[in-house]
């Protein structure tokens, strides 16, 4: 046994810079049966997903379904995080 120390262990946190996501939004039946508040838990978890973890400069596309998948998509890129909200 030695009476070395060991050094203090170094952590780096790695984040991208931007990048290209698409957000799918399950708007089905089960998702608001019984009024059992799934789909505002949706929005809750959306919201806080871009506001907290899209970094600017990213593009992010939106899109859901219900019965079948939409072709509508909302396209954004490099938009301020206050006006990422404005899609809900």
């Amino acid at each position: 046994m030695t009476d070395e120390v060991a050094p203090d262990p170094m952590f780096t946190v790695l984040r991208p810079t931007y990048g290209d996501f698409v957000m799918v939004l399950d708007r089905s039946g089960s998702m608001d049966l019984n009024n059992n508040g799934r789909l505002d838990r949706l929005k809750q978890a959306a919201v806080r997903w871009i506001q907290l973890d899209i970094q600017e400069g990213s593009w992010l596309g939106i899109t859901s379904f219900r019965f079948l998948s939409l072709s509508f998509m909302i396209m954004a890129n490099g938009i301020e995080k206050d006006q990422r909200l404005s899609v809900f």
